[in-house]
């Protein structure tokens, strides 16, 4: 039987990678996009479309959230192994990064040669990917400077500002009469006791500054997938993982549509998996 097996440091953290790793029907979008052209899920089966043209069909073997490893085997496609076993897994690697682990078992043995090459182009491809999406947006610019910036540069530094928590900072980018309109009875506000609609600077200053890190208390991490900018609106694709206060491990994806008004964030429409946040948070189906 033929092993082959990569590791690489990834500069991101565990929690980011491995909310990459989880999604395991978006390997296209989040892990290796251009390298993988397409991956279709059904069940737990996975069809990958790689862009040379082959296509594989993967099923999941296991989803270790504990020990960040996923773990899948070739059952059909463009291979036909007589056996293959393959597992990914992010392991902490020192100043907060990710090492990264990459290890397949295969027969025959005459697949090794094309699985090798195939997993070198594909890790430099994961790591291009990872480290783009874990970088962190610039932070925010003086009052005076907003007025020359531009729409998605100020939503950037915003986010700056909230994962800082800092009152003071976090205020000086709303306008007075903000607003935040996330879905109703959604499991942060049910957790937080919190409304879902939060009206004026000083009620969502008091969120994210102090009551989101009573529900996301450690290990919170956002790993945006886009930015995308139109006049005065901007759209953020973002997921985050965090530990939360019950020790329950948290990841969701969001879709957050920000409105400007004069340099300053007027509203923000927040969009996310509700019934998934309600079973990260709660355990259980939505309340």
């Amino acid at each position: 039987m033929a092993s082959i097996h990569k590791e690489l440091v990834i500069d991101a953290r565990p929690e980011a990678v491995w909310s990459v790793l989880s999604d395991y029907g978006a390997v296209h979008e989040r892990l290796a996009p251009g390298f993988v052209t397409g991956t279709r899920l059904s069940s737990d089966t996975r069809t990958v479309t790689f862009a040379d043209g082959t296509v594989v069909l993967e099923r999941l073997v296991d989803l270790d959230h504990e020990a960040m490893r996923v773990a899948y085997t070739v059952i059909g496609g463009s291979l036909h192994p007589s056996h293959h076993h393959a597992s990914m897994q992010a392991l902490p690697e020192a100043g907060g990064r990710t090492r990264f682990v990459w290890h397949t078992d295969v027969l025959p043995d005459a697949l090794a040669a094309p699985i090798a090459e195939s997993v070198e182009r594909g890790s430099a491809v994961i790591r291009r990917t990872l480290e783009a999406a874990s970088s962190a947006p610039p932070g925010p610019a003086p009052a005076s400077a907003r007025g020359s910036m531009s729409s998605h540069d100020i939503v950037q530094a915003a986010w700056k500002a909230f994962a800082g928590h800092d009152a003071d900072q976090i205020s000086a980018v709303f306008t007075e009469d903000a607003e935040w309109l996330a879905p109703p009875g959604n499991a942060t506000a049910t957790a937080l006791d919190r409304p879902s609609h939060m009206v004026g600077r000083e009620v969502i200053t008091r969120f994210l500054a102090e009551d989101f890190s009573r529900l996301f208390a450690s290990d919170v991490h956002v790993t945006f997938h886009g930015f995308h900018a139109d006049g005065e609106r901007v759209i953020v694709e973002e997921t985050m993982t965090a530990t939360l206060a019950n020790g329950r491990h948290y990841a969701n994806d969001y879709c957050l549509v920000f409105e400007l008004r004069d340099g300053l964030i007027h509203r923000v429409r927040e969009y996310m998996d509700t019934a998934r946040g309600h079973r990260m948070v709660f355990g259980g189906a939505e309340k």
